[in-house]
């Protein structure tokens, strides 16, 4: 377990950049800047993906080859060996991880309930101004083609 501390040192980094890319996400969203909006959303599938390659090498720092332990539930067991200075300092790395990680998802789910709010607003608004439409979409044969407002342009911002 000689390269922990530093693959912690490393999960931190990339979670801290996550973070600050779902925070610019949530500002494109809000400022409707879609195209810088897509390309974070490109850099954050990166980033997670590093993410998950450090989280498989801590594993296997860990465990070996062991595939049947969690390393996030048995963490503080498995450090529990280490030297007291050396387990103390890893422990606080892995909470401060813990505690980045539970800020990412709060910022995720920020951006969902936004995203949701918003597109019922503009629903509502589409049925205000089309009541008779009551948010139907005909093909061009005249059948019902899709129940839920998947996309909408409009020529005037409100």
């Amino acid at each position: 377990m000689k390269h922990l501390e530093e693959l912690l040192v490393k999960e931190i980094q990339t979670i801290t950049n996550l973070l600050a890319c779902q925070k610019r996400m949530y500002a494109f969203v809000r400022n409707r800047d879609w195209i810088a909006f897509q390309k974070e959303l490109m850099l954050s599938s990166r980033i997670g993906d590093a993410f998950l390659d450090l989280e498989q090498m801590k594993s296997r720092e860990m465990t070996g080859e062991s595939a049947d332990i969690d390393v996030n539930t048995e963490f503080y067991r498995l450090t529990s060996s280490l030297p007291p200075q050396k387990r103390e300092k890893v422990n606080s790395l892995f909470r401060e991880l813990r505690k980045l990680l539970l800020l990412s998802r709060a910022e995720n789910e920020v951006l969902r309930v936004y995203v949701t709010n918003a597109r019922a607003v503009v629903s509502g608004i589409v049925d205000t101004l089309v009541p008779v439409r009551n948010s139907k979409v005909y093909t061009k044969r005249g059948s019902i083609a899709s129940p839920n407002l998947d996309s909408l342009v409009l020529n005037q911002s409100m």
